[in-house]
C-alpha cells in the first residue's frame, strides 16, 4: 500500500467551499446547522437506512436528566440521536431502573450491550481523546442481523486528533505545548553542530557558552516558541522503514531538539528528510510511531539554525545617532602590517576648565581667538563682542586650554592677552597666573613663567606676555587664572607664537578632528593635519556604529567575557591571532576596540572586539565574545590607503586670514591684495590697484580649494616642470604651493618644499581659467 499524507483539514475545507456554493446558487432558505461531528458517515448511513425493524438504543441504569448533565454521555446521547433520523425504525430511551449501566442495542428480544467506557478512547492521564461510539452502536446493530461489521473511523473529540494529540485550530500537536516558563533546558542538534538553551540563576533563558552575548530577540522568541509549540500539519499514513525518512536514529537524522520542562519531563523530537514536494520536513516524536509533516519554514527558520544566527554581532560601545558624533575622542586606526598609526583627537578652538561660566551668552572661545583686537572708545565690556568675560562657578581657579597648529625649530614660544580692567562692571586682574603645557595631549608639566605683575588702571584695556623654551613641539598650552570669587576676568585675544609665527592661526575650522598621526603625513613645523571632508560619514560614523554582517564563532575567552582569556587557537583560526588593522576610539569613558583579519576566502573580514574603562563605579575589561564577519560594504575604510583619510585638499586657509595671493605662471606673476573690514571679514580684492569682482574672487579661491589630493607619488625619473605657483601670505603663516607636471594627467605637488603625493592637471588648469576669467571681468562657472 503507498504512503498517504493526511493533511489536516484539507477535505473539510473543500467540503466547505463546496456546501458555501450550494447555498449562494441553489437555497435561498435559510437552514439548520448540522454539526459534522454527529453527521453519520455515508458507510454508515447507507447500511442503516436498510433497517426494516425497529431498533431500540436504550441508555440503562440512568436517566435522561443525568445523561445531559454529564459531558461525554449527553455527547453518546446525541449521536445515538442521529441514527434516528437517518431511519424512523430506530428510536432512543432511558431505563433508569436498568440493572445494567451502560447501553443496550435492542431489536426485539435480542441485545447488545456497550459499556459506557467503551464509547471513548482515552489517555494515560484518563483524558478522553476520541469517540467510538459510530462503530460501537452501528457494528451492533449489523450484528442483530447477522451482518459483519464494518470498519469506521473514530471522532476526534475537540481539542484532539483520533491518535490521541492535543490540536492547535485542527492541527496535531507533537507533544503537550509548554509555557516559556516551563522550559527549564533545550537541546538542539543539527548540521552544524550542537547547542543548549538553559534557564540561568537569573530566571532566564540562555545560550550555553554564550551568557554575555547579545540575542537577535525576534528569532530567539521564534526559536523558544517552536520548541515549546511543535504543530504539524498532519501525518504520514501507512509509512515506508524509519530509516527511508531518516527518523531511525538520533544520529542519522537531519536534526534533533530535546525540551526539558521544569517538572523533569521531556521531549524530544527528531527531524528527518524534506517530503518529495519540498513542502514539510518528516518528524518523529521519541515514544510515538508517527510521522508527522511540519512546515518547512518552521524548520528551517529556528531548529536547522545554528547557534550563531540567533547572536547579534555587536562589537562596540556605539552611538545612537549621527548627532553624537561630535562625542567621540581619541580615534585611532592601526595598519599592523605596515607599522602605520592614524590617530584623531577632538578639534577645537580652545577648550576651558569645567568650572567656567561665561558672562552671559558671550562666545568667549570666539572673542579670545579671533585676532580681532579692541579698537575705539571703551564703554561696557558686557556689550562689546571682542571682549569675553568670565567667572568660575566654584571660586576656585580655571584655565584655558590653546591647541597648537605650530611649532617652531627653535622653540621660543611666547603667550599673550589682553586684559581688561573695570570695576564698574566687576572685571579685575588676576590675583595670579600659572602655565602648564603638553607634548601629546594627555600629560600636562608646569612650566615657569615668572612673576607677572598686574599694573593699569581702571577701565584700562592692557596687553601682558610670558615666555617659554621648548625643543620638543608643544601642543597645548594652558593658562590658569586665580581671581576673587564673583568677579569676572575680562579679555581681548589669548595668542600663542613660536620663533615669531602664530601657533595657533584662525583657519577657519570650527570643530571635528584633527590627525596626529602619522607623522609621515604632517609637514614639518605643524603639530596635526586635518582629515578628508568625508572623515566623519564615511568613517567616524561607521566604526561607532559598526555591528557585523554575521557571527561565525562565539565564546573566544575561556572565562566568558574576560578579555584576558582569549583562546589563542580560536583567533589563530580566523587569521586574528596577527591582526592585519587595530580600530579604537573613546565614547562615554568606554574605549571600544575591533581587531580585524586580513581579508578572508570570501572575500571579507574576521573580527572581535574588546571594551575597556569605567562603566558607572566598576572598571571593565571586556571582550564581547563573538568572532563576527564583515565586508567592505559594511566597512569601506578597510580598503582605504592611508592617503584616502587625510585631508584631500592641498589648502585649508580660511580666506578671511589672508592677506596676499600671488599666482606665477608663463612666467608672469599675479599678485592680489585682500583687505578685511572691522569684523575681519574680507571686503576688497584688488590686483596692480584695480579692483575685482568679490564674488567672483571668491570663485576663484573656492577652484583652489577643490584641488583634490589623488593618491602618493612615486618618483619613476620624470621630469618635472613647474606648472603653477601660489604664494600666499596670511595672518597666520606664509606659504607657498608649487605644482609640477610630471605626466599629462598628474601634477606633484610641495608646499613649503616638501610633497608626497599628487593632483590631476585638470584642477590646475581650472585655477588657471578662473584667473584669466577674473581678469577679463567674466564670470567664473560656479555650483549653484
Amino acid at each position: 500500500m503507498k504512503k498517504q499524507l493526511i493533511l489536516v483539514g484539507s477535505v473539510f475545507i473543500t467540503a466547505l467551499l463546496l456546501f458555501g456554493a450550494y447555498i449562494i446558487f441553489f437555497n435561498n432558505e435559510p437552514e439548520e446547522t448540522v454539526d459534522p461531528f454527529y453527521t453519520l458517515s455515508d458507510a454508515v448511513k447507507s447500511e442503516i437506512e436498510k433497517v426494516k425493524e425497529n431498533i431500540d438504543i436504550v441508555f440503562s441504569g440512568t436517566n435522561k436528566s443525568k445523561v445531559e448533565s454529564d459531558e461525554s454521555l449527553n455527547l453518546a446521547y446525541n449521536f445515538a440521536l442521529s441514527y434516528t433520523k437517518a431511519n424512523k425504525k430506530i428510536d432512543v430511551s432511558f431505563d433508569e431502573n436498568g440493572s445494567y449501566y451502560g447501553i443496550i442495542i435492542k431489536k426485539g428480544t435480542e441485545q447488545k450491550q456497550i459499556s459506557f467506557d467503551e464509547l471513548f478512547k482515552v489517555k494515560e492521564d484518563s483524558t478522553k481523546y476520541a469517540f467510538d461510539g459510530e462503530r460501537m452502536y452501528t457494528n451492533a446493530i449489523l450484528s442483530l442481523y447477522g451482518k459483519s461489521e464494518i470498519d469506521i473511523e473514530l471522532k476526534a473529540l475537540e481539542g484532539f486528533t483520533t491518535w490521541g494529540d492535543t490540536t492547535l485550530n485542527g492541527a496535531p500537536l507533537l507533544f503537550e505545548s509548554l509555557n516559556k516558563d516551563q522550559i527549564q533546558t533545550v537541546i538542539i542538534t543539527n548540521e552544524s553542530g550542537s547547542y543548549k538553551i538553559y534557564r540561568n540563576t537569573d530566571n532566564q533563558l540562555v545560550f550555553d557558552g554564550a551568557e554575555i552575548i547579545n540575542y537577535n530577540a525576534e528569532l530567539f522568541a521564534n526559536l523558544l516558541v517552536n520548541v515549546r509549540l511543535v504543530v504539524s500539519s498532519g501525518i504520514v499514513e501507512n509509512p515506508h522503514a524509519l530509516s527511508e525518512y531518516r527518523l531511525d536514529s538520533e544520529e542519522n537524522a537531519l536534526g534533533m531538539f530535546k525540551v526539558t520542562a521544569t517538572d523533569k519531563t521531556t521531549h524530544k523530537v527528531l527531524i528527518g528528510n524534506k517530503t518529495p514536494d519540498g513542502s514539510y520536513y518528516y518528524a518523529k516524536y521519541s515514544t510515538k510511531e508517527f510521522i508527522y509533516l511540519i512546515p518547512v519554514s518552521y524548520i528551517e527558520t529556528t531548529i536547522l539554525q545554528p547557534v550563531t544566527s540567533y547572536l547579534t554581532a555587536n562589537l562596540v560601545a556605539g552611538i545612537s545617532s549621527a548627532e553624537e558624533i561630535n562625542s567621540i575622542d581619541n580615534i585611532v586606526l592601526d595598519f599592523l602590517d605596515q607599522g602605520l598609526s592614524l590617530k584623531a583627537v577632538t578639534y577645537a578652538k580652545l577648550f576651558t576648565s569645567s568650572n567656567i561660566k561665561a558672562y552671559k551668552e558671550t562666545d568667549i572661545v570666539n572673542a579670545f581667538i579671533n585676532k580681532i583686537k579692541f579698537s575705539g572708545a571703551y564703554t561696557n565690556w558686557t556689550e562689546t563682542s571682542t571682549l569675553g568675560g568670565f567667572t568660575s562657578s566654584d571660586g576656585k581657579s580655571v584655565y584655558l586650554e590653546v591647541p597648537l597648529a605650530n611649532y617652531g625649530s627653535v622653540g621660543d614660544y611666547k603667550v599673550s592677552f589682553g586684559l581688561l580692567k573695570d570695576e564698574t562692571y566687576f572685571a579685575v586682574t588676576p590675583k595670579k597666573i600659572s602655565a602648564k603645557i603638553s607634548l601629546d595631549g594627555d600629560t600636562f608639566t608646569d612650566i615657569d613663567i615668572g612673576n607677572i605683575e598686574f599694573s593699569q588702571g581702571n577701565k584700562e584695556l592692557k596687553t601682558y606676555s610670558f615666555n617659554f623654551h621648548s625643543v620638543e613641539p608643544v601642543q597645548y598650552v594652558r593658562v590658569y587664572f586665580e581671581f576673587e570669587r564673583g568677579k569676572y576676568i575680562v579679555l581681548d585675544e589669548l595668542s600663542v607664537f613660536v620663533d615669531g609665527i602664530d601657533a595657533h592661526p584662525d583657519d577657519g575650522m570650527v570643530g571635528g578632528w584633527k590627525l596626529i598621526s602619522p607623522s609621515e603625513y604632517i609637514p614639518e613645523g605643524k603639530n596635526y593635519i586635518y582629515p578628508n571632508y568625508n572623515f566623519a560619514s564615511d568613517f567616524a560614523v561607521k566604526i561607532t556604529t559598526l555591528v557585523g554582517e554575521s557571527v561565525v564563532d562565539y565564546a573566544i575567552t575561556s572565562k566568558p567575557g574576560d578579555a584576558e582569556t582569549l583562546i589563542e587557537e580560536k583567533l589563530e583560526k580566523y587569521d586574528l591571532l596577527e591582526p592585519a588593522y587595530h580600530v579604537s576610539y573613546e565614547y562615554k569613558g568606554i574605549t571600544s576596540e575591533v581587531f580585524f583579519s586580513h581579508i578572508n576566502e570570501n572575500g571579507k573580514y574576521y573580527c572581535y572586539s574588546v571594551l575597556s574603562g569605567e562603566s558607572g563605579d566598576k572598571k571593565i575589561n571586556l571582550c564581547t565574545d563573538i568572532i563576527a564577519e564583515v565586508s567592505l560594504e559594511t566597512a569601506p575604510w578597510l580598503n582605504w590607503e592611508m592617503v584616502d583619510y587625510v585631508e584631500q585638499s592641498i589648502l585649508s586657509m580660511h580666506i578671511d586670514t589672508i592677506n596676499t595671493l600671488a599666482f606665477t605662471f608663463d612666467n608672469k606673476t599675479y599678485t592680489f591684495t585682500l583687505e578685511r573690514n572691522e569684523k575681519g571679514k574680507l571686503s576688497r580684492a584688488t590686483i596692480d590697484g584695480k579692483e575685482v569682482d568679490l564674488q567672483n574672487f571668491r570663485y576663484l579661491y573656492i577652484s583652489i580649494l577643490e584641488v583634490y589630493i589623488k593618491g602618493e607619488y612615486h618618483d619613476n625619473g620624470e621630469s618635472k616642470s613647474e606648472f603653477l605657483k601660489i604664494n600666499i601670505d596670511s595672518t597666520s603663516k606664509d606659504q607657498e604651493i608649487i605644482f609640477y607636471r610630471v605626466t599629462t594627467s598628474k601634477a606633484y605637488y610641495t608646499i613649503d618644499g616638501q610633497g608626497m603625493n599628487y593632483v590631476l592637471i585638470d584642477s590646475i588648469n581650472t585655477i588657471k581659467t578662473n584667473l584669466s576669467l577674473l581678469l577679463a571681468g567674466e564670470e567664473i562657472p560656479h555650483r549653484k
